[in-house]
């Protein structure tokens, strides 16, 4: 009710007074409403811009990796050449760490710098942890390889567990099983006993075969001599250290796996190291069916290569399934002497998952065990077998070892997994070696198991990606004279020790989810061979000359031969 004592035109504003108060009060709250909502997005936008993203943007929102113009049906493969890791490091100063190529009808992403590979394979692990749908992947093992397996998630993750933990407990000293009796001292591990034993083997081979060679050499040059007298030795007047070295690389794997050392001239390990070599071989030749199906059907070659490739691993399968058959039938708890009697333990303890099926069968034991004899073998033997060249190319560095282990270690005693700390320039050259020969030049391809982005680039699902090591261990943004042998690049300001945030710049084992599961006992073995080799020989080439460092493509990059000549330092 209006009071009658104002007047008209009061009474007109009074109203309008009265309601202007509600519209300013919801214009505050909407406005406070805003201003929240607006700080909660700015905040979000800060989180998703400091944290790295693994969701699934939409495709059409980043641009897809440049690459080098891909023609039809080759792709670039024939553009690649007969040093692939060489090219490929070449195009990524063009294209940049994430690069697109296509080999056949794939498309690959090449990776490239050793951040854009930590943040793929460790940062967002989970989808870069496939393995490519490849027809010769699902043939190794008979399709239940870990380390070729295309299949990535709880299974994989514990059986991978299960694997390290068995390898670890004949390969470290307090991993060791207390069960039963071990063929391994009390003073030292199964893989320490298997290695210092080879390589006092090696030893005596190295020595022999150089007597046998210089001997050979000197009838020669007697018989063929001239007025001048006897020529010095030919390039001839030398052994080899491949075969030997690849004979004492699978003797101690060998051991470790089925608790067995072969003498070197049995056949039966002579078969394990051709089957090794043949494998190697038929691999590096590619498997053409792997990027362009149709080859298989259209091409001869291509069917004959897949047919070899099928054959070899069926025998080496059958190799394996025998051995595990044999120790399942003899197997004891109480008495676990090597790894495969500790898996089989762990198959038989397995339990059953929700559909009743066993979590770690038997077949699988057998693929593991594959796996580490196959892992086991090349890769170490060649590394090996390049260190001799490194030595005999650079007799300073050689003398410089010498040195260390005499003063550390004494002529009373060999070498042991305990000096390592204190050896750190021995330990450096291993890791120039590494760096420096680049071995595995790229890891087994990766896939990715989900859409992804890595470095502002769209990567779809089951991508394959290559990971190009040789890069990263050539790459002048992390090392000085990336192309220059220099072990002192690894050593701490004062030489006493090895700097670790160094080392762990090179690349040689994989990083991430598939990280190479031998890595470890590859590395102690690298150690034990060449420090117990070095404290009793010195090594030179056989014509005086310096070794030829060229390397030749393949699964693992091989050197040329080379003959060399050992001479005792007692």
């Amino acid at each position: 009710m209006s009071d009658p004592n104002l007047s008209e035109d009061q009474m007109v504003h009074q109203p309008q007074q009265h309601h202007a108060m509600w519209p300013i009060t919801v214009q505050a709250f909407l406005l406070l409403l805003s201003a929240f909502f607006l700080a909660l997005a700015a905040l979000q936008k800060k989180r998703a811009a400091t944290s790295p993203s693994t969701s699934t943007p939409p495709p059409s929102s980043y641009p897809t990796p440049r690459g080098p113009f891909a023609w039809p049906l080759v792709g670039n493969a024939m553009e690649l050449g007969s040093a692939p890791h060489v090219t490929l490091a070449r195009w990524s100063k063009v294209y940049g760490d994430v690069m697109k190529i296509q080999i056949g009808s794939r498309p690959v992403v090449v990776l490239s710098g050793l951040e854009t590979i930590r943040q793929a394979l460790v940062r967002q692990g989970d989808s870069f942890a496939g393995r490519p749908k490849f027809e010769s992947f699902s043939i190794v093992g008979n399709g239940l390889s870990l380390a070729f397996n295309s299949t990535y998630g709880p299974t994989w993750k514990a059986h991978k567990r299960m694997a390290q933990g068995a390898l670890r407990a004949f390969s470290e000293e307090e991993a060791r099983p207390s069960t039963g009796t071990s063929t391994a001292s009390a003073s030292m591990c199964a893989l320490e006993e298997h290695a210092a034993s080879e390589a006092a083997e090696l030893v005596r081979i190295f020595l022999e075969g150089s007597k046998a060679a210089t001997g050979a050499a000197g009838g020669t040059a007697a018989r063929g001599s001239g007025v001048d007298g006897p020529r010095p030795p030919t390039a001839k007047a030398g052994f080899d250290a491949v075969q030997p070295l690849a004979l004492a690389v699978a003797n101690v794997i060998t051991a470790l796996l089925f608790g067995k050392r072969y003498a070197h001239d049995d056949e039966e390990l002579a078969g394990i190291v051709a089957l090794a070599h043949d494998f190697v071989k038929v691999t590096a030749a590619g498997n053409i069916s792997d990027f362009v199906p149709a080859a298989r059907l259209l091409l001869p070659s291509c069917r004959d290569s897949m047919r070899r490739f099928t054959a070899l691993n069926h025998r080496f399968s059958e190799f394996i399934r025998r051995r595990v058959s044999e120790h399942h039938r003899a197997h004891d708890k109480s008495n676990m002497t090597d790894v495969t009697s500790w898996l089989i333990s762990l198959s038989q303890d397995s339990k059953f998952d929700e559909n009743g099926n066993v979590e770690f069968p038997l077949d699988k034991v057998a693929s593991i065990v594959s796996d580490f004899l196959g892992a086991g073998f090349d890769t170490i033997s060649t590394t090996l077998s390049w260190s001799m060249l490194y030595l005999a190319a650079y007799p300073d560095t050689q003398e410089r070892i010498h040195r260390e282990l005499d003063a550390v270690v004494g002529r009373q005693r060999r070498p042991s997994l305990n000096d390592r700390r204190q050896l750190p320039f021995t330990e450096a050259f291993i890791l120039e070696v590494l760096r420096h020969s680049s071995v595995v030049p790229f890891t087994i391809p990766h896939s990715t198991t989900r859409d992804t982005v890595l470095q502002g680039f769209f990567i779809p699902k089951d991508t394959c990606i290559f990971i190009n090591q040789w890069q990263v261990n050539h790459d002048s943004a992390l090392w000085d004279e990336p192309f220059a042998f220099r072990p002192e690049r690894f050593l701490s300001e004062d030489q006493s020790s090895v700097d670790r945030t160094r080392a762990a710049n090179l690349l040689s084992f994989g990083t991430g989810k598939r990280r190479c599961m031998g890595e470890a006992v590859a590395r102690s073995e690298l150690f034990l061979f060449l420090s117990i080799l070095l404290h009793h020989l010195r090594i030179r080439t056989a014509d005086g000359q310096a070794p030829d460092m060229s390397a030749v493509y393949g699964l693992s990059l091989k050197h040329r031969t080379c003959l060399l000549l050992a001479e005792s330092r007692s």
